[in-house]
């Protein structure tokens, strides 16, 4: 017979390091007393039935959590909500039960929160109605082109009248189908990361072909670096009453959205849409899409460090697996690739040159692989020089892959290491150890890519945008289904 039953609590990081906390109790939602919240230890009533912890980190960077437990007849705790972020070590003695509860604090949370203000879901359905002083129809262009706006969860459904590109690629051309059997079996999420003035929301799309069982391989990634927002000032992401980063529209839509979707009925009306997620499945390639939305005016700030992009893809792997009830996540990554679109090609050229990151285990070791998705004039050399540098030896056997409307100079140094003569465009184009690509896909190919797949005709003006926004929408399968992802490629 069980006299009494006592319960202490500490916390902890995903690797099992302490964290002070102040905590507090309840049973059967009655608060329990306690001496010290940092030390707590508690008497539960032998009437209890239920128990909750609540573990507040005493340092910014973690969320809090709150873990249940139902008691059973010796005054044994057994996890019933949030499982995955607590393990309860028990000792049952001379009519007394000991248990202890370690409760896992992470960086990351989700944000189906009760408090609309922190729900990305509610962002979405709150868009701006003036832009700069003047009447916008922001609703309005978001429902035709996804058909129902704002979306009522992160399904993404089935498109099967959108275009895909073919595979695989044949030496000379391009080609696109629609291909109803696309299907994005998988678990979306939108994350608030703690600790960081950017990125803090973050998107992520998890096939349920990739394993978060006990005992799972270290998790696959593909991390996709969006355009970068200095170009957008004065336009997005703030005035006529948005709010602060992330805590807006635009964020929720044009930062995050936007990348995880595809449009009605079809990528070719509306290039905008990235559906990355898509684009995997079409590749056929078990990788989890993790997307940071980048601010304003730190765009993606901390992810600049590979060490602490590492450090954060570790926790996200960590968060997502305890979410699934796991309470032992892989301690390693998967083998990673960085694709970026844009001015954000730049970004990635700066973390691929920069000093501090040169040889770090995670950019060194983890990352597979780097794709440049129409990488402005501007930004190519950078791009170029800097990738080159960081796939070295062919003995190392890392991936570059550059996709573009236009063959710059300054890809020419990229262009000499594939096989001589090159195609005619459109083409993509790989060395033969399958090390490099170089995809060329031009504007005038796209117009009449366009008007067969929709009969649109392309006007001159909206062209090089529209191809810009294209090469990232419907090319990043060809970069996903060369095997870089594979365990030995």
């Amino acid at each position: 017979m069980t006299l009494f039953s006592v319960l202490a609590a500490v916390g902890s990081n995903w690797k099992g390091s302490a964290l002070t906390c102040h905590f507090s109790a309840t049973a059967d939602g009655a608060p329990l007393a306690v001496a010290d919240d940092t030390k707590p230890v508690w008497v539960i009533p032998t009437t209890a039935t239920t128990v909750a912890i609540t573990a507040t980190p005493t340092v910014p960077t973690y969320w809090p959590t709150t873990v249940t437990f139902s008691v059973g007849n010796t005054g044994a705790l057994t996890p019933t909500g949030n499982v995955g972020f607590v393990t309860i070590k028990a000792l049952g003695i001379l009519g007394v039960q000991l248990s202890l509860a370690t409760v896992n604090l992470s960086r990351f949370k989700d944000t189906a929160a009760k408090d609309a203000s922190d729900d990305v879901l509610a962002l979405l359905g709150n868009p701006p109605a003036t832009r700069q002083g003047k009447p916008a129809k922001v609703a309005q262009k978001y429902e035709e082109r996804y058909g129902v706006w704002p979306p009522l969860d992160w399904d993404l459904d089935d498109k099967p009248h959108a275009h895909f590109l073919d595979l695989p690629v044949p030496a000379q051309g391009v080609s696109f189908s629609k291909d109803p059997s696309v299907h994005v079996e998988a678990e979306n999420v939108a994350l608030r990361l703690a600790g960081v003035v950017a990125p803090k929301l973050w998107g992520v799309s998890w096939p349920t072909s990739v394993d978060r069982n006990e005992n799972a391989d270290p998790t696959p990634i593909l991390l996709f670096l969006r355009q970068g927002n200095v170009q957008y000032k004065g336009e997005f992401f703030t005035g006529d009453g948005m709010g602060p980063y992330p805590d807006n529209f635009d964020y929720a839509s044009f930062g995050l959205y936007d990348n995880l979707a595809y449009p009605e009925p079809d990528v070719f009306n509306q290039p905008g849409s990235k559906g990355v997620p898509y684009q995997a499945a079409k590749a056929g390639v078990n990788a989890v899409t993790v997307l940071p939305v980048n601010s304003l005016n730190e765009d993606f700030g901390v992810l600049e460090s590979t060490k602490q992009m590492g450090r954060i893809l570790l926790e996200l792997q960590s968060f997502m697996f305890r979410r699934a009830g796991v309470t032992t996540p892989p301690e390693t990554l998967g083998k990673t690739a960085i694709s970026s679109f844009s001015s954000g090609t730049h970004i990635l050229a700066r973390i691929l040159a920069s000093p501090d990151n040169l040889g770090e285990t995670f950019l060194n070791d983890t990352v597979s692989a780097v794709y440049f998705l129409d990488a402005p004039l501007w930004s190519v050399k950078d791009c170029v020089v800097a990738s080159l540098a960081w796939a070295g030896a062919a003995s190392r056997n890392k991936r570059v892959r550059f996709y573009t409307q236009d063959l710059w100079d300054d890809l020419k140094p990229l262009a000499k290491l594939l096989p001589s003569p090159l195609p005619k465009e459109p083409y993509i184009a790989n060395s033969t150890d399958n090390r490099l690509t170089l995809g060329l896909v031009s504007r005038t190919t796209w117009t009449a890519l366009v008007k067969n797949a929709i009969g649109a005709q392309l006007s001159k003006k909206d062209q090089w945008q529209y191809v810009h926004h294209a090469t990232a929408a419907m090319l990043l399968t060809h970069a996903l289904s060369q095997g870089d992802f594979n365990p030995n490629p």
